[in-house]
């Protein structure tokens, strides 16, 4: 099973960071659980192509209870 825990500033929120666009909806093809973490997220979507990915996105920073047990189940 491949598992990635995606690490971003801001995306798919704010403005920046839009190059990751594609390499994400890749990554969310290949692998069979894509999670998205942004480590300061805003509560605006920006990227409306990055809406499909919301569902797997912890939108509550990079220390968070949530985040950290996502990535302690992602080192499994």
């Amino acid at each position: 099973m491949t598992r990635v825990a995606y690490i971003t500033a801001r995306y798919p929120f704010g403005t920046g960071e839009a190059f990751l666009g594609p390499e994400a909806r890749e990554l969310a093809r290949r692998a069979d659980c894509l999670t998205v973490i942004p480590t300061r997220p805003t509560r605006h979507v920006l990227h409306e192509d990055a809406r499909p990915l919301l569902s797997s996105t912890i939108a509550v920073g990079l220390v968070s209870a949530p985040a950290v047990c996502a990535l302690a189940w992602h080192g499994r």
